[in-house]
């Protein structure tokens, strides 16, 4: 028998011996004698403990199951989706942006659109699929709302037409959303708009400059008003360092107010150049991972109830990290450059095709990377919660999932929902949560558990 590499051993209360198991979500408590065991791979509880999940015959043969049903899910037909940056013009000026020294001014014209639905139709003719995903992005998008309804007009009546369910996303400054503009994205069916906010006013116009002067802290939420009185669902994403931290409760309490759903993570250096010329982003006090990775765990116990089906949820398995990695997903630029993710949108060297190419589509693989041929991330504890994070935040900054790092805390967590239970006079393995059946869980089709974007 082998401990599975998914198994976290971590001590509790008074010396206690909490294990846990990140694939099949199995919670233990076990004296020294079964913990000893459980590394020795061999001993009377060795059949108990791989009952629990926490041993198996072949270690390598979980690396495996997750392998092929990652490679189903990425080439799963049933949805084909794709997000489109008609420029890379902005109408703000911030200062850490990561698109800073793009020097791109290509805009998406009719031709370029008709070629768009070429592929489209292309995909639709080989896999006849049913759900239409559209995200819009930049730059800035909404300088560029001509463009936004000219291909509405164009694939909304072909989804229509064929039963396909769709849904549009925008990732937008929102201040360029005026009622009437908001009006008119709503008309185009675009579900949700996520904006970046990032402080109380001062320091968001310190942070989020627009080019014009005006104050960002009002026409950004005047914006996201607005999409939310149109009927489009509104998000906040905070990007946080040392400094606006200080910011969080209050931005939580207006967007509270406001109806808006609210997020954050850390603010991260893509490109190692905040510190250089143009780009200097003032008053920045970047967290490292392991800093960060307290913060959030200190957030947690602060914001969530501290019930066993929130840790539950949380430890559940995520089928796919990202959109990117599906092989049905492209990112497509003002110049007509086919990537598969926005971040690399620009970059030559992450560049698939143009859609000016004479692309067959039944021939095409654009999804090449798969976590589990990666060595570091195949025997990493936490590959079953992040599926190998985002490729594009390891690629630039070596970047891992938080979980990574604060793994034994929110284990512990998990365990004090248990209480005072404990290990009864010569017990030597007592299970707090069963393992799941992970066959049963993959069976489950993928779209319906949802994707991270």
């Amino acid at each position: 028998m082998e401990r599975s590499y998914y198994t976290v051993v971590t001590e509790g209360k008074n010396g206690e011996l909490i294990a846990f198991n990140t694939l099949l979500g199995s919670l233990a408590l076990l004296d020294v004698e079964a913990a000893e065991e459980l590394v020795a791979g061999e001993g009377s509880c060795v059949q108990q403990l791989a009952d629990a999940g926490f041993m198996l015959e072949h270690a390598d043969d979980e690396i495996d199951l997750q392998r092929v049903h990652f490679q189903k899910d990425i080439h799963a037909t049933d949805t084909f989706g794709m997000v489109l940056a008609p420029g890379y013009a902005c109408n703000f000026a911030c200062p850490y942006c990561y698109q800073q020294g793009l020097h791109k001014t290509g805009k998406m014209t009719q031709e370029m659109l008709e070629r768009i639905m070429k592929l489209v139709e292309a995909y639709y003719e080989r896999d006849h699929f049913e759900n239409f995903y559209l995200g819009w992005y930049g730059g800035e998008p909404l300088l560029y709302l001509d463009v936004i309804e000219a291909f509405s007009q164009m694939i909304l009546p072909f989804c229509d037409e064929r039963g396909i369910s769709t849904r549009m996303d925008l990732i937008s400054n929102t201040s360029l959303a005026t009622p009437e503009v908001a009006r008119r994205l709503a008309e185009c069916r675009v579900d949700f708009a996520m904006c970046t906010f990032e402080g109380m006013r001062d320091m968001q116009n310190a942070r989020r400059l627009s080019r014009n002067g005006e104050d960002t802290f009002e026409s950004v939420l005047q914006g996201m008003e607005n999409f939310r009185d149109a009927g489009i669902k509104a998000m906040v994403m905070a990007n946080l360092d040392k400094n606006n931290a200080s910011d969080l409760d209050d931005l939580q309490e207006l967007f509270a107010e406001k109806g808006f759903e609210f997020n954050y993570d850390m603010l991260k250096d893509y490109y190692n150049d905040y510190a250089l010329g143009g780009h200097t982003c003032p008053g920045i006090d970047l967290f490292t991972e392991d800093e960060y990775a307290k913060f959030s765990h200190d957030r947690f116990l602060k914001e969530v109830p501290q019930q066993a089906q929130t840790f539950a949820g949380m430890f559940t398995p995520v089928r796919n990290y990202c959109r990117r990695y599906l092989e049905n997903y492209l990112v497509i630029d003002g110049e007509g450059d086919v990537y598969k993710c926005d971040g690399w949108m620009g970059h030559e060297d992450w560049k698939l095709f143009s859609v000016f190419d004479d692309v067959d589509v039944n021939n095409l693989r654009t999804s090449t990377y798969d976590p589990h041929d990666d060595p570091e991330c195949a025997t990493c504890r936490v590959l079953p919660l992040c599926r190998g994070y985002c490729r594009w935040e390891r690629e630039a900054m070596g970047f891992c999932s938080m979980f990574k790092r604060n793994t034994e805390d929110y284990v512990r967590d998990y365990r004090a929902c248990f209480g005072d239970t404990g290990l009864a006079p010569g017990e030597q393995v007592k299970v707090l949560v069963a393992p799941r059946d992970i066959e049963a869980f993959y069976a489950v089709p993928m779209n319906s558990r949802g994707i991270m974007a």
